[in-house]
């Protein structure tokens, strides 16, 4: 299952107010709008920007949840890099049945 974003309606622009934590989808015909918000992020995924106001202050998460975050994450943008090992297995020859010539 995947998240729903619903898509604001122009009428209801003033809620992007609400003091309120909230995920919502506005067309960007409104990005000019949008842009006065104080204390919004404002993630453009047509544009791949990410706007974080000063006010705004996103702390980091702790090294071991970054890490696999980071790695899931990469899982996601590049699924071939699960199987990327994949092309080259480890040998199954033990060193002891190899013999020097």
């Amino acid at each position: 299952s995947f998240t729903y974003v619903p898509i604001l309606p122009a009428q209801l622009l003033e809620v992007l107010s609400t003091p309120t934590p909230f995920i919502i989808g506005v067309h960007s015909i409104f990005q000019s709008e949008t842009q006065e918000l104080l204390d919004v992020v404002i993630a453009d995924l047509d544009g791949g920007t990410m706007n974080v106001p000063e006010c705004v202050h996103i702390s980091l998460l702790p090294e071991p949840l970054l890490q696999q975050t980071r790695e899931a994450l990469s899982m996601v943008l590049d699924p071939e890099l699960e199987v990327a090992d994949l092309a080259f297995p480890p040998s199954t020859i033990s060193a002891s049945s190899l013999k020097m010539q």
